[in-house]
């Protein structure tokens, strides 16, 4: 009787189970068949928000459906992270995420923040790097890096310096930088970038990293001017832009990354359908203008390789920090 009762569970479940992947399965060829929605966890008008944009496009454009682009900007992107972390894990909501937002808050706030940056998400595309760009208003007398670095000397601590928020791609930018020529300056946050911008290029603040995204358009008009690239090397849309390592400073390099993630549990056929279609976009001549056009360089990343490059980026970032000292303020 026992176990007649165990066989019959058993089949019960296994049809059950048998059911459910039937209905995955369907749900997998019909995918998608509603808008999807990705959250931006910023204002719009920086580079999570562009890149949030770019992938909309590409997406309404391959699939025939809409995909709306949500901005939940707040507390450094930690506020629409935490939404998109607690999203249901169906293929129909997606997060831009950057190094600032899943390394950064990470490293930096990891008693404060209301997600797990290796347990509640899963990478879809390592999207684009973007060089950290160091500017300041058009005449301010900070022409260089030296220039820098000899006005905060003098006057220890009392030199400010804008960020989108703490632990933004931004901040830890110019907390390297800190940290690599000894100087002291004091953050003054934002509530993301294009706020923080309008601050240098009134001559409110006198200098700021922001990525090339969000800046290329201003230097290329005269409203602001660039001092130095944090990449590795100089970028080909900024060539007459030397890089903090050729300024005195090797090894020092800023260029994070910004890429589509989905709920942890997320159908990987759905993340398989985004990667593809996004890395089309990438690897295409149109592709490749546009971002060069942005200041951006395409990565691409598979969903596999992407979570892999997360998990070294908290390693290392990890020891940068403590290496350094580097606290939020």
């Amino acid at each position: 009787m026992l176990h007649r009762s165990a066989s019959t569970h058993a089949a019960v479940a296994v049809c059950t189970a048998l059911s459910l992947a039937s209905a995955n399965a369907v749900r997998a060829d019909t995918y998608p068949d509603k808008p999807i929605r990705i959250i931006v966890p910023f204002p719009p008008g920086q580079t999570v928000d562009v890149v949030g944009r770019l992938v909309s496009e590409q997406l309404t454009s391959s699939f025939g459906k809409a995909v709306v682009v949500e901005n939940r900007p707040g507390a450094s992107g930690m506020v629409g992270t935490a939404i998109g972390a607690k999203a249901a894990p169906d293929g129909y909501t997606l997060l831009v995420a950057s190094a600032g937002t899943l390394v950064g808050n990470t490293v930096m706030f990891r008693d404060k923040i209301q997600y797990n940056a290796l347990r509640d998400f899963a990478p879809v595309i390592n999207f684009i790097s973007t060089p950290q760009i160091l500017v300041v208003e058009p005449n301010s007398p900070l022409r260089s890096l030296a220039d820098l670095i000899k006005a905060a000397r003098a006057s220890p601590g009392k030199l400010n310096y804008a960020t989108p928020g703490s632990a933004t791609s931004s901040h830890l930018a110019m907390e390297m930088l800190r940290s690599a020529t000894g100087i002291q300056m004091l953050m003054v946050p934002y509530q993301g970038s294009p706020a923080a911008l309008t601050d240098i290029m009134g001559g409110r603040i006198p200098v700021m990293f922001e990525a090339a995204p969000g800046v290329i358009a201003l230097i290329r008009s005269g409203k602001v001017r660039a001092i130095a690239n944090g990449a590795a090397r100089r970028s080909a849309f900024l060539p007459e832009v030397p890089t903090v390592a050729e300024q005195g400073f090797p090894g020092y390099e800023a260029s994070p990354w910004v890429g589509v993630v989905a709920p942890a549990g997320t159908p990987r056929s759905a993340i398989d359908t985004v990667y593809a279609t996004a890395v089309k976009f990438l690897e295409s001549a149109e592709g490749r203008t546009r971002l060069q056009n942005l200041g951006a360089e395409p990565l691409g990343m598979n969903p596999d390789q992407f979570a892999a490059h997360i998990r070294a980026d908290i390693d290392r970032l990890t020891r940068v920090v403590q290496e350094a000292g580097i606290k939020t303020e």
